[in-house]
């Protein structure tokens, strides 16, 4: 599978993080990242040529760029390693935990070291049954030593109170309506009387009515 085409960093600075030391003669190209961690370090020596790109991992232990080395764009170091004087590692190369020796020459794209993690593809042991983790109780057993809920008779309702009948007498009969509205009438002409004391208009009007409710006598047979 060819490479792909190395692209132009955009950071034009280099990082160096943690303990890093750099010989004044070695030459470190833009968008090189030197990162170390809480036990790690790094170590560049005299005419290191370190190119684009080119990231120094050292989670532990220490990376040391031996004189003369020289390593292409893009090349990925981690762990702990070493790599040795006057050696050339090219593009787009990775170093796992790997150490080159001096005068060696790289080609670009290679991985060296066991960068993966051990698996174990034999079949796993059988997960142990309920039965196993009981003390060696079968599940009959177990079941068995449950007890078993008894079933529950509902209890007895209280009877509900039966509702009784209440004889009411009955209302009154109202009085017809001739005689409410005339009662109606002489409860306003109380209320102006009381409210109007000195109206001549209200006293005459209260007199004519009284005139008109009073009942009338019949005429008496000769």
């Amino acid at each position: 599978m060819p490479l792909q085409p190395l692209q132009l960093c955009s950071l034009p600075d280099v990082r160096v993080v943690g303990n890093v030391e750099i010989h004044p003669s070695a030459a470190i190209a833009s968008g090189a990242v030197l990162l170390t961690g809480s036990q790690g370090r790094v170590v560049i020596g005299p005419g290191v040529c370190i190119g684009m790109g080119v990231i120094l991992n050292a989670i532990a232990g220490t990376i040391c760029i031996e004189e003369g080395a020289s390593l292409g764009p893009g090349v990925l170091v981690v762990g702990s390693c070493a790599i040795g004087a006057n050696s050339c590692i090219g593009g787009l190369t990775t170093i796992y935990e790997r150490n080159i020796p001096a005068m060696a020459v790289i080609p670009a794209g290679t991985v060296l070291g066991d960068c993966g993690r051990p698996v174990d593809l034999a079949a796993p042991d059988p997960m142990p049954l309920a039965a196993d983790l009981l003390n060696g109780e079968s599940e009959a057993d177990f079941w068995e030593d449950e007890p078993t809920p008894e079933l529950q008779t509902p209890e007895p309702s209280a009877p509900e109170p039966a509702v009784v009948a209440l004889n009411l007498p009955d209302d009154p009969p109202s009085p017809p309506p001739s005689e409410r509205l005339t009662a109606s009438k002489m409860r306003i002409n109380q209320l102006l009387v009381t409210l109007f004391p000195y109206d001549q208009r209200f006293q005459e009007r209260i007199q004519e009515n009284g005139h008109q409710n009073e009942p009338k006598p019949e005429d008496s047979s000769p």
